[in-house]
């Protein structure tokens, strides 16, 4: 039977050998929710813990830089450009 300290020894050297295979995966979108309220749920079906961090801005109702220079679509602030168009406000072509 292994006694606490070789236990917390094992612990150690699995925790260390996870860290040195970690990697980052970085994945980005923008979602415009109705008022109301949500649930985030976050699925591993790996067979190791893995850590999530989830970055969040809260997007007010502003007005778009220039309206979306007449190249996109103004929400909560932020222009969605049309295809082709690109920038913070759809003034560069793609």
């Amino acid at each position: 039977m292994a006694t606490s300290q070789q236990r917390l020894k094992r612990a150690n050297e699995h925790h260390h050998s996870l860290a040195t295979m970690q990697h980052i995966i970085q994945k980005e979108f923008t979602k415009y929710l109705d008022i109301g309220i949500w649930f985030l749920t976050f699925y591993n079906d790996a067979p190791l813990h893995v850590d999530v961090s989830l970055d969040l801005t809260l997007a007010n109702e502003e007005s778009c830089p220039f309206n979306c220079r007449g190249h996109g679509v103004c929400i909560a602030g932020h222009c969605k450009c049309d295809p082709g168009y690109n920038g913070e406000s759809c003034d560069l072509s793609k």
